[in-house]
This record gives C-alpha cells, sequence and structure tokens, in this order.
C-alpha cells in the first residue's frame, strides 16, 4: 500500500500535527501530520485515488470535511527505510477553515496541535517533537518550497 501524509494549512495561517494514540500499531505516542492509506477498493489504483484517499484520511483525523479541502499538491515521495522501504506520498492541502474547525478523531489522535508555520518550524528544528520518518520528510519538502527557512540544522 502506498501511504500518505499531508501538511494542512487552514484559512488563519495554522498547521495540524497530530499526536498518534498510544494504540497504533506504528509510532504510538509519536507525532505526525494527518494522513493515512488511500484504499484501492475506495479510491482506485491511479493519480486521482492517491488525492481522493489523502482528502478523506486528512476529513477523518482532523474531522473537517473533504470538500472544505481547497487546493491538494503533491510535492514529494519518500520511502520509510524502517518500514520495509514502504512508499509515501507528501501532500500540501490547503483548506478554507479555520483551524478551530478541526478536532481530533479520538481513535487514532490523542492530542492536535494548530502550529503557525513559523513555530512549526520551531519546534521541528528543537526537536520537541518525536516525529514519524514520513512527516519528517514532508517537513523537509514543505520548508524547502518556503522562504526564509535555513534547513542546515539537518546536517548535523
Amino acid at each position: 500500500p502506498v501511504g500518505n501524509c499531508a501538511i494542512v494549512e487552514t484559512s488563519d495561517k495554522k498547521i495540524a500535527l497530530i499526536k498518534r494514540g498510544e494504540g497504533m500499531a506504528e509510532y504510538p505516542g509519536w507525532f505526525d501530520t494527518p494522513g493515512g492509506y488511500a484504499e484501492p477498493s475506495k479510491h482506485g489504483y491511479n493519480s486521482r485515488g492517491q488525492f481522493d484517499g489523502v482528502r478523506m484520511e486528512v476529513s477523518e483525523e482532523v474531522k473537517i470535511p473533504p470538500e472544505s479541502i481547497e487546493e491538494a499538491y503533491l510535492i514529494g515521495m519518500m520511502h520509510n527505510l524502517e518500514n520495509f522501504r514502504h512508499p509515501d506520498l507528501l501532500f500540501l492541502l490547503r483548506t478554507g477553515l479555520s483551524s478551530d474547525r478541526m478536532d481530533p478523531d479520538k481513535v487514532e489522535v490523542s492530542r492536535l496541535e494548530k502550529l503557525a508555520r513559523d513555530e512549526l518550524f520551531e519546534n521541528w528544528k528543537n526537536g520537541t517533537y518525536r516525529i514519524v520518518p514520513p512527516s519528517q520528510a514532508l517537513l523537509f519538502a514543505y520548508f524547502s518550497l518556503q522562504q526564509g527557512y535555513d534547513l542546515s540544522f539537518l546536517d548535523r
């Protein structure tokens, strides 16, 4: 299966970061970006299915309607070396909703953080959160596309 994870930017310029539930099979208690797996029986095996799948997964994890996602971009791909080289697609999604409309799914998500871009970057840079490898790759891809972010701290 192809996984997906997404930076979700809200209308008030916040980004969702979730803490995975302790009962999750992979990385329990770690921080992640919303996402999951596109289900081929629902979404098909084509690129459109991957975009539909990430919209549905994000919708389920942060409780926003999938139709509220106004923009969706594929910004990268990674292979998770810790998970049998499992591929993950990295997305940037924008919603017209404000961050106060997001609410965590209580089964998969134990906490939902809503961070401004600079706040997310500083927390990532300082290692405040243990972040799963696909979301680490997503943060790298995302901040590489932004102006004014020095990623040299990753060279350490």
